[in-house]
């Protein structure tokens, strides 16, 4: 979909063909860029199982309800099941699991809209286009310009309390990832008219959240939903802070005069 589009912006930079074609023999060699289908294949199967013994927990509730810890513990439970499906997408759309981008975009599609609400071609362009591409340009990598860009040193937002106070805004926002994912998701689907996207996106709350509302009581569900969204938040916020804080910025004018070998060595974020 975007692949035109990617050939532009690599040929637009400059290129160290010879470097880069040693280092990928030598990594090619050494098997990391060989894809996983019988692992990713495991890991959606393990995942769509999962689910359907949550299916089976919530319809027989009355047997865990003189529990107090029960609606924690099934939260922790879908939490674990939501972070499988938010990595399992993410290696399905770089591709890692099956060659064929088709396939992948049709395979993610369970653990993305119907697990995750979240969308596929939003994270495909956000994260494989975007930051892939323009890691850590603030002008173009959208994630280095969350919230205003009040986490970097790009000085071009308007909302002075924010970038004030960043410091203790940034601890409390880590709880909310997942919901703004999914307020991403929704918003991109919607401006780019993809609303077969958007229609299975919104089968996430019936399928995921309908079983639970409709066995449980309702502090039960209500405390499973807060208690999972604020966990998987500050999961998924802790395993993207660690493998992209402290990296360089580097400016648009000088972003793109690198190869992306260099871009990517200078903040070495290859997630």
């Amino acid at each position: 979909m975007y692949a035109n589009f990617y050939k532009v912006i690599m040929m637009s930079r400059a290129s160290y063909p010879d470097i880069f074609d040693e280092l990928k023999k030598e990594v090619r060699a050494a098997g990391l860029l060989q894809r996983v289908p019988i692992r990713g294949s495991i890991e959606m199967l393990a995942t769509i199982f999962s689910v359907i013994l949550v299916y089976t927990i919530v319809m027989n509730w009355a047997e865990f309800s003189s529990f107090w810890w029960a609606p924690y513990a099934l939260a922790l439970f879908m939490t674990v099941i939501f972070t499988r499906a938010v990595f399992i997408s993410h290696d399905i759309l770089h591709t890692q699991y099956f060659k064929n981008k088709s396939l992948a975009f049709k395979l993610s599609y369970p653990f993305s809209a119907f697990i995750l609400s979240n969308s596929s071609s939003w994270w495909d362009f956000k994260h494989n286009i975007n930051h892939h591409a323009f890691c850590n340009i603030p002008q173009k990598d959208e994630d280095i310009l969350a919230m205003d860009g009040a986490f970097t040193n790009h000085q071009k937002g308007d909302i002075t309390w924010l970038r004030n106070t960043k410091y203790l805004v940034f601890w409390g926002s880590m709880f909310f990832m997942y919901p703004a994912f999914i307020a991403q998701s929704y918003s991109f689907v919607i401006k780019r008219k993809k609303y077969k996207e958007f229609f299975m996106m919104l089968l996430h709350w019936p399928i995921i959240w309908g079983p639970i509302f409709y066995f449980l009581p309702i502090v039960d569900a209500i405390t499973v939903f807060i208690t999972l969204n604020m966990v998987l938040s500050g999961w998924l916020a802790f395993g993207f802070i660690t493998n992209h804080l402290g990296c360089e910025v580097i400016e648009e004018e000088e972003g793109l005069k690198l190869s992306w070998l260099e871009l990517t060595n200078e903040n070495f974020s290859f997630t």
